[in-house]
């Protein structure tokens, strides 16, 4: 990180191969090694080299997806912060974000709690890419369900569902459900409100 703070991309880059290989061969705690390929992988993409940024994306992706014993419920919680969906969003490769999403939820729905927050937040990133391809039924759906896991985690006015709000309203306006969103608006308005420092 130093190395690639000063951009000595190519030291940063040996070094961070070294890292993997010592995550990979000596490290018992295998959630290590894909979060070294996620730093190697965001290194290369600053690069330029992002058919190499893929790669490791999509080993660490495949790693967490498939993680078996004591660490398994940690890496599919991790798989919904993979940086292969954006990637891919910044590339207009949208069916391939949206497949890497599917199958995210699908391992989660799966393996976790139908109340993790990490569940929501897929469900949300998804929800976002549906609209953006003009899936509003799919995208209304989808926020819906994650407002009620973060109203179940949460409570009803907590600042980790401002994005939720934010974007179910919009999908709303979409539909020309004007009524609808504008009362997610107005959840979204005070929860911001009761948020912000006291005069």
């Amino acid at each position: 990180s130093q190395y690639e703070r000063q951009g000595s991309y190519n030291l940063a880059e040996a070094t961070y191969r070294k890292a993997i290989a010592v995550a990979e061969n000596h490290i018992p705690n295998r959630l290590i090694a894909p979060s070294v390929y996620y730093q190697f992988g965001r290194l290369l993409e600053l690069e330029g080299e992002n058919e190499e940024a893929e790669a490791a994306y999509k080993h660490a992706f495949d790693v967490l997806e498939n993680m078996q014993g004591q660490f398994r419920l940690v890496a599919i919680g991790r798989l919904s912060d993979t940086p292969l969906v954006q990637l891919y969003k910044k590339e207009g490769r949208t069916s391939e974000a949206e497949a890497i999403l599917e199958r995210t939820l699908a391992a989660q729905e799966q393996a976790l709690d139908p109340h993790d927050e990490h569940l929501a937040r897929t469900l949300v990133q998804l929800a976002d890419l549906k609209m953006r391809q003009g899936k509003y039924s799919d995208a209304e759906s989808l926020c819906e369900r994650a407002l009620k896991i973060q109203e179940a985690d949460y409570g009803p006015g907590n600042l980790k569902m401002l994005s939720t709000l934010d974007l179910y309203a919009a999908v709303e306006r979409r539909l020309h459900n004007m009524d609808k969103a504008n009362a997610l608006s107005d959840r979204a308005t005070a929860i911001r409100r009761k948020s912000e420092p006291q005069q």
